[in-house]
């Protein structure tokens, strides 16, 4: 009997989407989700919330989860989730404490070279701000890019 071998790696899946014939190569998603690994939880509502709304979202740990182990962690993974960037047609930052430190900049490398490679390829970036609620919707950009649109009702619907 004859198997396919199925790497699971993040220079597997990078050498898939760089092929034009794979699945993965073809994949688009309407939202990136940039976010702190710690706000799990919150991410999961974000995603559920916008795939209610019939837009498909990428997420590391959820859409690549075969691939983007933590244990396994390359120069790949970056690779990797620029082209997931590129494949998106916007990104949402989930700003929390997490995922912001006191000064403003962001906690995680990662949430960084996400959010400049978005603007180096020009994708519209939305940040959704979560560590305040009296700031909520003062950070939202609110306007349609790609057919894409982020509202009020929307975030309302994530954060009850």
């Amino acid at each position: 009997m004859e198997t396919d071998s199925f790497n699971v790696s993040p220079e597997d899946l990078y050498q898939r989407l760089e092929s034009n014939n794979t699945v993965q190569s073809k994949k688009s998603f309407h939202v990136f989700i940039s976010h702190s690994y710690q706000d799990s939880d919150l991410v999961r509502k974000v995603k559920l919330c916008l795939n209610n709304h019939g837009l498909t979202v990428y997420c590391d740990w959820t859409s690549d989860n075969d691939f983007l182990k933590r244990s396994l962690v390359s120069d790949y993974t970056k690779m990797v989730l620029k082209k997931r960037i590129e494949q998106s047609k916007c990104i949402v930052f989930l700003e929390t404490k997490n995922a912001v430190n006191r000064d403003g900049s962001f906690a995680s490398p990662w949430i960084s070279m996400e959010i400049e490679h978005a603007s180096l390829i020009n994708k519209p970036v939305y940040s959704l701000n979560f560590n305040d609620d009296s700031e909520l919707f003062d950070r939202i950009e609110y306007k349609v890019n790609n057919g894409i649109e982020i509202s009020n009702i929307e975030i309302n619907k994530i954060r009850t």
